[in-house]
């Protein structure tokens, strides 16, 4: 995969985050209005969509810079100075990736309303879980595939 590709999934990987966060967002203002849940929680839920918001935008804006100036952050990062891999970073970033797949296949499991541990979670908390989990996995999954790229 060239360098350009990956740079443009992660981009469009990233936008799919916000849109994501943008509608759990709405969805957790509505339901926190029906519920008449405390305003507390809502304003928490809304910081936390907010924060993966922020989150993503920096990173597209990292991405947009690292192309224009042909420098990556995540060579810096993965990489010695002698160019070999740091392989307990990459561990790390495999343990992330299994830790974003269980956050979503369990909030998954709590929108089932299974009887499984933490059922109970306010739906706003189900959605954030989701939300964070899928940002984990994503930004782990393209930390792994980076050094498998053609530079």
């Amino acid at each position: 995969m060239k360098l350009k590709v990956y740079r443009v999934f992660l981009i469009i990987s990233l936008f799919a985050i916000i849109a994501l966060s943008i509608v759990f967002t709405v969805l957790s203002i509505i339901h926190s209005v029906q519920n008449n849940s405390d305003v507390f929680d809502a304003i928490m839920y809304v910081v936390c969509f907010l924060i993966i918001i922020a989150f993503s935008t920096l990173q597209i804006i990292n991405t947009f810079v690292s192309m224009k100036s042909d420098n990556s952050f995540l060579k810096n990062l993965l990489y010695e100075s002698d160019g070999q891999l740091i392989r307990g970073l990459y561990i790390g970033f495999c343990i992330l990736l299994g830790i974003g797949i269980f956050i979503i296949f369990y909030s998954s499991l709590l929108f089932a309303n299974l009887p499984i541990p933490f059922k109970d979670f306010d739906l706003p908390i189900k959605y954030v879980l989701f939300d964070f989990g899928v940002l984990i996995a994503f930004n782990s999954l393209f930390t792994l595939i980076f050094p498998s790229i053609d530079k």
